[in-house]
Parts: C-alpha cells; structure tokens; sequence
C-alpha cells in the first residue's frame, strides 16, 4: 500500500520552482495513518 490515498491523503506534484506536497483529502480513509507509515517502510 504505497499510495497516499488509502490513508485520506492527496499527493501534489511538484511544479516549477514549488515542492511537492501531501495534502489532507476530503474522502475518508481506507487505513490510519500510522498504518500507512508503517507499510511504507
């Protein structure tokens, strides 16, 4: 589980001189957030 949005989460991609980013997503999440850090590991 590696995308962002099972944990409620929006990655914005970088752009220009910008960084990218994750944002909090308007639908709910699938999984905690800590569950999401931990399989990311």
């Amino acid at each position: 589980m590696t995308n962002p949005m099972y944990c409620g989460k929006i990655l914005i991609k970088a752009y220009k001189d910008e960084e990218a980013c994750l944002v909090e997503a308007t639908h709910e999440s699938l999984i905690s957030e800590s569950l999401f850090n931990l399989s990311s590991l």
